[in-house]
């Protein structure tokens, strides 16, 4: 007798929302983020410790490619508005521009130009009582530009350093984050592959659906499964344009379906907090898929590959599914 698995069917979306996981946490991972955040945080704390002089500051901009924007996270003053105050003093010049100078941008400036160097690093010792300044920034802004004697007492506490650090990473972590969700899948992925011999491509540009897909089974050129991926901690108007394209992308999987008598089986895995924030947008995602999994429902997968791929990319025999 054959075994037998559960036969895969659609969640509806209360249901999916039940086993939904907002974060996701890896142990392994998290420590290794420490880790590197550690090392971080002793490294500003060996440098930044001489950027209360001119000579010091300067210095210390040289020496670090990340320096700007860690002086900045240090301040707690965005770094759009220190653009801004940039595109100022360009504009005084005369530099008739049409894009503005990023912070590596403005750091090259700085290392390539002493009058330009001497500038900036006033402009952050100084900035609150310097004429230059005062004349043309808001006193709002020049407050909370300024590497006082305050400010600089917080280089000694190593916990502000890192949740300072932290900040700044914010968006690589979610990426990251985002990354480890797609392994999760490939390792299941790989793990029927070792089972069955069903194989499977990750990126792949699927020609008839013209766009990439994140994994196609068994293959981009004959997909019978179809997975798109989406980890989402944020919210963002991007959730919407996500929506979008996956109900699209479900149309024209139909279409290929019926037009060729195929029975591809489109799949959308989604997790993350920041889905729960646009529900209106997770609901159509669910809506338009074939299977919606989360971490909790993966399990799932392995009977939906069995369901949809047709028995030549087996090397071994197919489980029975059963109700």
């Amino acid at each position: 007798m054959n075994e037998q698995i559960k036969k895969p069917i659609k969640i509806n979306f209360d249901e999916f929302k039940r086993t939904y996981t907002p974060f996701f946490v890896n142990n392994t991972y998290e420590n290794q983020v420490d880790d590197e955040i550690n090392a971080i945080v002793e490294t500003l704390h060996e440098k930044m410790q001489k950027i209360g002089t001119e000579e010091g500051l300067l210095e210390y901009i040289k020496s670090d490619e990340d320096s700007l924007e860690n002086i900045l996270s240090l301040l707690g003053f965005s770094a759009q508005k220190f653009m801004r105050i940039i595109s100022m003093f360009r504009m005084n010049e005369g530099d008739n521009f049409n894009s503005e100078w990023n912070l590596k941008q403005i750091r090259t400036k700085i290392l390539s130009n002493k009058s330009y160097a001497n500038k900036i690093g006033r402009l952050l010792l100084n900035g609150a009582t310097d004429e230059e300044f005062t004349e043309s920034i808001p006193k709002f802004y020049l407050d909370n530009l300024v590497l006082d004697d305050t400010t600089l007492g917080q280089l000694s506490d190593k916990t502000r350093l890192k949740r300072l650090v932290k900040q700044k990473r914010d968006g690589k972590y979610n990426n990251d984050v985002g990354d480890h969700v797609e392994n999760l899948i490939e390792n299941r992925l790989n793990m029927i592959k070792a089972k069955y011999g069903v194989t499977y491509e990750r990126e792949k540009f699927v020609s008839w659906i013209a766009r990439n897909m994140d994994f196609c089974v068994p293959s981009k050129e004959d997909p019978h499964v179809i997975i798109e991926v989406s980890y989402q901690i944020t919210t963002a108007s991007a959730q919407t344009t996500k929506r979008e394209v996956e109900v699209k992308t479900s149309e024209e999987i139909r279409r290929h379906n019926i037009q060729h008598g195929k029975d591809i089986a489109f799949v959308n895995f989604i997790e993350g907090g920041g889905w729960l924030g646009r529900q209106s947008d997770m609901k159509k995602l669910v809506h338009c898929s074939d299977y919606v999994l989360n971490i909790n429902t993966l399990d799932m997968l392995e009977a939906i590959i069995i369901k949809h791929v047709p028995d030549i990319y087996f090397n071994a025999p197919k489980p029975d599914l059963v109700d």
